[in-house]
């Protein structure tokens, strides 16, 4: 991340989507804020995310994003975060009362573990406590801008993350192939 620092100037000011734990201790946050600092761009924090995102969840941090003016989104953590970051980056720039649009703010996303693949799809899953269930959303402007990758920031996981995010990555390269 901080060799690619200038790939962080697609806007002015960041909403930095994330959970309590991983980007932090994976060194990304850091590496985050120092490339946006060295290139004068202003950031927000929203670290709400929780395992299995909810609607809640996403809408909070969209009223963050408007109420910041951010103009674009960086994920940093597994795969809730970065959908996390997909749903909010397209509620921010909607009606999010009547119109769903087909936009989206641009993106950054840097997994931090290894095996969802989101930050190079244009899904995001989010969780409905009120109908039970687990929605998908999909649209072509939900695909990240850029994806940064590296390795040191799973270097760290427990060995039940990282056994669980090998599984999930073979599962996707089978899906693929079937």
């Amino acid at each position: 991340v901080r060799e690619n620092s200038d790939v962080f100037k697609i806007g002015k000011k960041a909403l930095i989507v994330t959970g309590k734990n991983s980007a932090k201790s994976s060194g990304a946050l850091d590496d985050v804020k120092y490339a946006l600092e060295k290139n004068n761009i202003e950031y927000v924090i929203f670290d709400k995310v929780m395992s299995n995102p909810t609607v809640e969840c996403v809408y909070d941090g969209a009223e963050t994003a408007m109420e910041e003016e951010v103009d674009f989104v960086i994920a940093i953590g597994g795969g809730s975060p970065m959908d996390s970051a997909k749903a909010i980056a397209l509620l921010a720039v909607s009606d999010i009362e009547s119109n769903i649009g087909n936009k989206a703010l641009p993106m950054i996303h840097i997994p931090t573990t290894a095996g969802t693949g989101s930050e190079v799809t244009p899904y995001a899953i989010l969780t409905n406590h009120e109908k039970q269930t687990k929605k998908s959303i999909a649209s072509p402007c939900l695909f990240p801008t850029y994806a940064l990758l590296d390795a040191k920031y799973t270097k760290n996981l427990g060995l039940a993350t990282t056994v669980n995010t090998a599984i999930d990555s073979l599962s996707h390269s089978v899906e693929g192939m079937m």
